[in-house]
């Protein structure tokens, strides 16, 4: 069981037992789903993002018409930034503004699992127990950073008795 980075292919890879969960920077440093289910060894390329032309649909790069926030399966979607779903937060500006742009700005794996001041949240005894992947968003222009943090727990090995 591990957390693993790919800067080749810039994907980040949690690994269970049983399951994984993937997910890819993409363009401009857009966070994105890419996978949870059964475990894997890799998702292959054919897994890719459908692209196709997205004529009607806002877009923030316009030199490419099959790119589109409206249907990128973002990892933390933003309010007001060309994508219509319902996002996963949303803040106020001072001068009124609700649009936000969160992009990827670095991100960090460590041994142990941070603990939550005042939420309820599993824990481990050891750091050696469990991996931890923080990705930092930021949205450049007006300062903010999100922190997103994902945990991996080892696998405990149960001490066997000795027969006598």
């Amino acid at each position: 069981m591990a957390i693993t980075y790919n800067p080749q292919t810039k994907r980040f890879h949690l690994r269970a037992e049983k399951a994984s969960y993937v997910m890819q920077l993409f363009r401009s440093g857009y966070l994105t789903h890419v996978y949870w289910g059964k475990a894997v060894r890799d998702v292959r390329d054919a897994r890719a993002f459908p692209r196709l032309d997205r004529a009607f649909s806002p877009n923030p790069d316009p030199s490419d018409r099959t790119f589109s926030l409206d249907t990128l399966p973002q990892e933390y979607p933003a309010y007001g930034n060309t994508d219509f779903r319902a996002p996963a937060y949303q803040v106020q500006l001072e001068n009124g503004s609700t649009v936000t742009d969160l992009r990827y700005k670095t991100h960090r794996i460590y041994k142990g699992k941070p603990k939550l001041d005042g939420l309820p949240a599993t824990y481990v005894e050891h750091e050696n127990e469990a991996e931890t992947l923080e990705i930092v968003l930021e949205d450049a222009l007006i300062g903010l950073q999100v922190t997103l943090q994902y945990g991996n727990g080892v696998k405990k090995q149960r001490a066997v008795p000795e027969a006598s």
